[in-house]
């Protein structure tokens, strides 16, 4: 975007970076949940936390850390219980 790009950044064509992950795909997504009186603590090994208020719409949103897009949650991650009905999935 030339209005927000530095001066020197500017008229360049876009750059596409790519890097190799390695996930472990022969753990399977698997979500624990425990809870004592005022939390529910959810846990994983690999996979992103999706939460919804309503599975007849399938309307799942990844679960983000302080509401900032692209930072996921981390396992553990705690949600109190006086929140209302919530579900929670993983997904890849």
């Amino acid at each position: 975007n030339d209005e927000l790009s530095s001066t020197e950044f500017r008229g360049q064509d876009p750059l596409t970076v790519a890097f190799e992950t390695n996930i472990d795909r022969t753990k399977p997504l698997e979500l624990n949940m425990t809870q004592d009186d005022l939390y529910i603590e959810l846990t994983w090994e690999r996979g992103v936390l999706q939460s919804s208020t309503d599975l007849k719409n399938d309307n799942w949103e990844d679960v983000l850390r302080f509401g900032i897009e692209g930072q996921y949650a981390k396992s553990p991650h705690r949600v109190r219980k006086n929140k209302g009905v919530i579900f929670f999935r993983l997904r890849e």
